[in-house]
């Protein structure tokens, strides 16, 4: 059959003739891992974030194992902006990983792919959109006629994704279906009903272990995975994995979790094996893998099991408290892989206060001011504790309270302006705290740890209780000075520890990133063995400045540019390129400054607007690197470089032009994005536009944020 074509795109007479496949889609789709949404209904909408911002989504409980699969909706209106389809991630990622999705937007629901465009579709409130995957290959339909057939292979396991930009925007009516739909159905009731995806204990005696059911889904041999959402703590009751298809008492369930009291500790047989402390939220999961169970919350690990499993396997609860539930119980052959760490972030910034009272300081009043700018901020909320924290280092432990913290019981030191514009707040800037060792005594008690692998573990716990109980994103790692000459283990070890950390958060949905030195040939006689750090961390942030700083022997340029494109260069192409969207390139928004031929001040904090305020009429030419030493053998080109003189002291700084050559270069480079040190008093020079201006300019924000172009009709 021939279809005509204009513009690149055919009318919307002409579908192609052919009914839908007989697999159809009849189970309500079940919305987890929501952000910025809720769920009224068979309805899930974006509730919060920010209009025409891609800030909002969630996914199927129900996932499709492998083989033919089937989804569809209602369109129940035409004009917002969103993505719903096929996925394989068990978390909102964006439109960019949704595999096979309809881009509803002025009365289209185009065929969209990872994002990029494939053909339209022209729709109106009541029309059914359907997808499906048969036989390995996905069809689009719109009423029961195809629409498009895709190109693209399926990614399993297969679940709805839903990603959304205009506010209010809505998907209705979804359901899905398949070979292996993930969620539980509860058979062979006993004093227990079921609503929704919640099983209930509504008969029997209170305080009897006189109700249950079985799963009538069971797995023959192999692996198998069964995880539920803790949506209450007090009852008491059981669930996990037993061999018997019907209930018969929590003695007979092989592997469960018993919940009572805030805990949902391991027994087998109804033998007592482990506590776990638990809150509403939290996803319990249970594997059988190669032979061995193992217990999980929010996808770290708490306990190996010794006993081998007995199959059939199926999901039995038992339930002893009036009342009590189970519920977004899914059971399938398993495990699966932990979820794909979430997207990255294109430009952020390193935040610490310089004030004495944080309710008040002018940068987190800057960071305020700008929030919308950034796709990320770090502050510089945590340091190792060492003894010597000062007096915002309230909690002991292993971890200081730094300024700025809300964990901190010191009132000077909490400030709420930062964390409540970010995700916490629920804005888009995502909140990633610093965690720092650079002092002496913090560096010795990192060595230390990282030559522990029990502590190591510690360390890893403590941070994730911390990014769960506080709603971080993520972390950023700075650990400096590590290495000394003699141990140059601690390279290795200091991969370790980010391996640990990124296995312990991508789970949750969260990011690890850390900050290391830039690096125009070898890293080998340094602490960071950068390539591998690239296979481990979301992001890896360069200190792309201190070429001259404090502790040098004469001032200079922070970050000339020769130098700094020769580190964009060398680290590019580290792991053959293929890890060079990681790399964010750091600014400094500081200057340096002494009498010439003599060492660098040492001074306090202060942003690149006060610099360039205090040496009117500045330089931008300088000959200093002409003749630095440390110049002698590489003969970096300053670049545009700003300088002045206060008295005998000569200055050093940048200003937006100098940055943006630095900016752009990175991006020339296939860089990720851009942070710097410190947010607050960011270059206001040369006049015309702002430094956030200068960087978006470059590094624009995440593109599916905005609608993408729609191809010619």
């Amino acid at each position: 059959m021939s279809i005509a074509v204009v513009g690149g795109c055919r009318s919307e007479g002409e579908a192609l003739s052919q009914s839908s496949a007989a697999i159809e889609a009849t189970d309500p789709v079940v919305w987890v891992n929501q952000v910025n949404t809720s769920v009224s209904g068979t309805t899930i909408t974006k509730t919060g974030g920010q209009d025409q911002m891609e800030d909002a989504g969630a996914v199927s409980q129900q996932s499709v194992a492998s083989g033919d699969a089937a989804f569809q909706y209602t369109v129940d209106e035409t004009g917002r902006f969103r993505f719903v389809g096929f996925g394989h991630t068990s978390t909102w990622q964006g439109a960019a990983n949704i595999d096979y999705s309809f881009r509803m937007q002025a009365g289209h629901a185009d065929v969209y792919e990872r994002n990029s465009y494939r053909t339209d579709i022209v729709v109106a409130v009541g029309d059914v959109l359907k997808l499906d995957v048969v036989g390995g290959v996905a069809h689009y339909y719109k009423n029961g006629a195809l629409q498009y057939t895709s190109a693209q292979a399926p990614v399993y396991p297969l679940r709805i994704a839903t990603s959304m930009i205009d506010a209010s925007s809505t998907i209705a009516q979804a359901k899905i279906s398949g070979a292996a739909s993930g969620a539980v159905t509860w058979v062979n009731l006993v004093n227990a009903t079921v609503t929704g995806s919640t099983l209930q204990k509504t008969g029997g005696e209170p305080d009897m272990e006189d109700a249950g059911a079985a799963s009538q889904q069971s797995i023959a041999s192999g692996n198998a995975s069964f995880q539920f959402t803790i949506d209450e703590t007090s009852r008491f009751r059981f669930v996990g994995l037993g061999h018997t298809s019907t209930w018969q008492g929590a003695a007979n369930i092989d592997f469960s979790f018993r919940l009572q009291a805030g805990h949902a500790d391991v027994y087998e047989h109804n033998s007592y094996r482990t506590d776990i402390l638990v809150g509403v939220g939290d996803v319990m999961r249970l594997d059988i893998s190669s032979g061995v169970a193992k217990y999980y919350k929010n996808g770290a690990l708490q306990y190996t099991s010794a006993q081998a499993p007995v199959y059939p396997l199926y999901v039995i609860a038992s339930m002893i408290d009036a009342n009590s539930t189970i519920a977004q119980a899914t059971f399938g052959v398993g495990p699966g892989s932990p979820p794909p760490p979430p997207p990255g972030h294109h430009f952020c910034g390193w935040l610490m206060g310089v004030g004495d009272n944080a309710t008040t300081d002018p940068y987190f009043n800057d960071f305020a001011a700008n929030a919308a700018s950034f796709d990320a901020v770090h502050p510089t909320w945590w340091s190792v504790n060492a003894g010597g924290g000062g007096n915002c280092c309230t909690g002991g432990g292993t971890f200081c309270e730094s300024f700025g913290n809300p964990r901190s019981t010191y009132a000077p030191c909490v400030s709420e302006q930062v964390r409540s514009n970010t995700t916490y707040g629920g804005k888009r800037t995502k909140l990633i705290p610093m965690v720092a060792a650079t002092t002496g005594g913090q560096v010795a008690i990192v060595r230390q740890m990282l030559a522990n692998t029990s502590a190591m573990d510690q360390w890893v716990s403590t941070l994730v209780g911390f990014a769960q109980s506080d709603r971080y994103d993520g972390y950023d790692i700075d650990f400096e000075h590590l290495y000394d000459g003699t141990n140059p283990q601690v390279r290795s070890q200091l991969v370790t520890f980010m391996t640990k950390l990124a296995s312990a958060l991508h789970p949750l949905g969260k990011t690890v990133s850390i900050a290391v030195d830039a690096f125009d040939h070898s890293d080998a006689n340094s602490m960071w063995d950068v390539a591998s750090l690239l296979n481990v961390c979301d992001q890896v942030h360069v200190m792309g400045y201190d070429y001259h700083g404090i502790g040098t022997n004469h001032p200079g340029p922070v970050d000339p540019l020769g130098w700094a494109q020769a580190a964009m260069v060398f680290m590019a192409g580290l792991n053959n390129g293929a890890t060079v969207g990681k790399l964010i390139w750091g600014l400094p928004n500081y200057g340096v400054e002494g009498p010439d031929g003599q060492p660098v001040i040492g001074e306090p904090q202060q942003g690149l607007k006060v610099w360039i305020a205090n040496h009117p009429g500045y330089a931008t030419t300088s000959t200093e690197m002409a003749s630095c030493p440390f110049n002698v053998d590489t003969h970096y080109d300053a670049g545009r470089s700003p300088n002045g003189y206060v008295g005998a002291n000569h200055a050093y700084f940048d200003d937006i032009s100098s940055l943006e050559q630095k900016v752009s270069a990175a991006a020339a480079q296939g860089f990720g994005g851009i942070t710097y040190w410190t947010v607050g008093d960011e270059p206001d020079q040369p006049a015309g536009r702002t430094f956030f201006q200068m960087v978006r300019a470059h590094f624009p924000q995440h593109p599916a944020a905005r609608p993408p172009g729609r191809a010619a009709r």
